[in-house]
């Protein structure tokens, strides 16, 4: 049971990695602000980001790391910068990640992509080669950056997956030329879309009664969700999210403290990606 119980922890706190950012409670004024910022990105229709990602996972017990060695804290960095256009869609990307704590990932977890007119350019640091994909195999790529990025991959995961819910349950700051939403009340989609994303990975390891006691074992500590607006434009900044997520499985506790913060810039400064030509003649095809 001890060798279950240690997968099912690391199972989860894989998966929230990659599951991955003076105030009033008027909520109607924190719901205009919201859609007004949604509308405003969709008239942008292109944007730069730049999103960093920290996780400090606590095991309950030391964890074997090779070499005779064991640790029960695991850190880990994620960088992820990139441009998109919305319509229609395309995107450059590039995400670093590094395990200091456990190995040297500097070389192997890392990507490169591009998405122009339905096609995809992928580069994984640890194949050392660029893959192209055409429009019917572009799925089959996205798949292969969700399973490095997680839900990292999609820049405006931060804002989209926000609800009435979580809306209603902010505050507004105003400062200067902006606002801030915050909400620091894990009880909308954003708290349950980082749980659901937990689940779905460890259903196929656990029975119907193990996973409600997962589900009855996770408790949110220090939430904290920020949205920067700017007034004049109404177009969101900066957005970040940080938690401590405990899991207890049978008298054990996994502690996640995690933070992130996405940057966004560049509001409908260009209507075009384009990738390299060196890229596309070295590429490899896939099918």
């Amino acid at each position: 049971m001890r060798v279950k119980r240690f997968v099912v922890l690391l199972l989860i706190s894989s998966l929230l990695l990659l599951a991955m950012v003076g105030c009033s409670g008027d909520s109607v004024q924190a719901k205009q602000l919201y859609l007004d910022a949604v509308d405003a990105l969709a008239q942008a229709n292109s944007y730069a980001y730049d999103m960093t990602l920290d996780q400090v996972l606590r095991f309950p017990e030391p964890i074997p790391i090779g070499f005779g060695e064991e640790t029960d804290t695991m850190t880990t960095q994620i960088r992820l910068t990139g441009r998109c256009i919305e319509d229609p869609l395309a995107m450059v990307m590039t995400l670093k990640a590094s395990m200091p704590d456990f190995m040297d990932l500097e070389d192997l977890a890392g990507l490169q992509a591009y998405m122009v007119d339905n096609k995809m350019y992928l580069y994984l640091d640890m194949f050392g080669e660029w893959w192209s994909y055409d429009e019917e195999f572009v799925e089959d790529a996205m798949a292969e950056v969700e399973e490095v990025a997680g839900s990292s991959s999609d820049p405006m995961y931060f804002i989209n997956t926000l609800d009435e819910d979580d809306v209603a349950n902010a505050s507004v700051k105003e400062d200067k030329g902006y606002y801030t939403l915050i909400i620091t009340v894990a009880d909308g989609a954003l708290a349950d879309s980082i749980i659901d994303e937990m689940m779905d990975q460890v259903a196929l390891e656990l029975n119907e009664e193990e996973t409600e006691a997962v589900l009855e074992g996770i408790e949110f500590s220090n939430f904290k969700y920020e949205m920067r607006i700017e007034k004049e434009t109404d177009l969101p900044t900066n957005v970040s999210l940080d938690f401590t997520l405990t899991i207890t499985v049978e008298g054990e506790t996994l502690e996640i403290v995690q933070g992130a913060e996405m940057i966004y810039s560049e509001f409908g400064a260009f209507d075009s990606i384009e990738v390299p030509e060196e890229i596309k003649e070295i590429a490899t095809p896939i099918q």
